[in-house]
């Protein structure tokens, strides 16, 4: 069999466990505030692990699946959706929302890059609802703001060309070119199915109000340390050095109380979680041992 070959069985053997996966794992549903808010509800354990949404609506909970089926067996697992809002308040409170319906204590949160932001975005004001958190690859708040007006480029661009601009921007992290096919196949499914969202997803208007959330996101900054002198949880930072994210991750290991810092080796950028999968899981069940004592 070709390489060629290998590369394509390998994707449909990753297509079927995704097409699985949606089969066996049907959204709930509740209203919030009028609007629909979806969620994965599925898995076992004595912790539950809420997933909270990417801070782009392009980026659906069932993007998650391989997180989900990896954590499953171990946790409960709630992964919602993002509702559109341009209130960080109204993302954390739709989340509480879920978690309420589903009669959950305290969660594990588990936020890997763009749901990191949602993760400290919740965090910030649901500390007592949160018994640990492990963020991936993901952001800090406090850059200082752009010199050019954002908004004023955003405003005139065309929907076509900001299309282009953000999709091609959205892709970069899951370039590399030293993958081994296993995780080949993983990426190029990750590809396909960011490239069906942006087929079915894409707004100007949304990529606005999510784009202004971002912006409030770093405009908040760190939360007091003296708001949170009393919480008891851990948190992980998972990172590695050539991640664009690097320097924002040592950030949040010095700001974000009781944390410790995974720095995973170079060569894979945004991708060296997935290379090293066992690493992580292994300091995820190092974190839980630490809740537990």
């Amino acid at each position: 069999m070709s390489v060629q070959d290998q590369h394509t069985q390998s994707l449909q053997e990753e297509q079927a466990i995704y097409d699985e996966f949606v089969r066996a794992h049907p959204k709930s549903r509740l209203e919030y505030k009028g609007q629909p808010l979806e969620y994965v509800a599925c898995g076992h354990g004595s912790h539950t692990m809420l997933i909270p949404p990417h801070i782009s609506s392009l980026f659906p909970s069932e993007m998650g699946y391989r997180h989900i089926l990896g954590f499953e067996s171990q946790f409960r697992i709630i992964a919602p959706s993002l509702i559109e809002s341009d209130s960080l308040d109204e993302i954390a409170a739709s989340l509480l929302c879920v978690m309420k319906k589903e009669g959950t204590g305290p969660v594990i949160l588990f936020g890997q890059s763009g749901s990191g932001i949602t993760a400290q975005v919740f965090f910030r004001r649901y500390s007592r609802h949160v018994a640990g958190m492990v963020l991936i690859n993901t952001v800090a708040p406090g850059h200082p703001a752009p010199r050019t007006p954002l908004f004023t480029l955003f405003k005139l661009l065309p929907t076509a060309l900001l299309k282009v601009i953000f999709k091609k921007e959205l892709m970069k992290p899951l370039d590399s070119a030293s993958l081994p096919p296993e995780l080949a196949a993983k990426v190029q499914m990750s590809r396909a199915l960011l490239n069906e969202c942006f087929e079915a997803r894409f707004s100007k208007r949304r990529l606005a109000i999510e784009m202004r959330n971002a912006l409030k996101f770093n405009a908040e900054g760190f939360v007091d340390p003296k708001l949170l002198k009393d919480w008891q949880g851990r948190v992980l930072i998972v990172t590695s050095e050539d991640d664009a994210g690097f320097a924002d991750s040592r950030l949040l290991s010095e700001k974000l109380p009781n944390a410790s810092l995974l720095v995973l080796e170079k060569g894979y950028g945004h991708l060296a979680p997935a290379m090293k999968s066992q690493e992580v899981r292994s300091a995820i069940d190092r974190l839980m041992s630490s809740l537990s004592q």
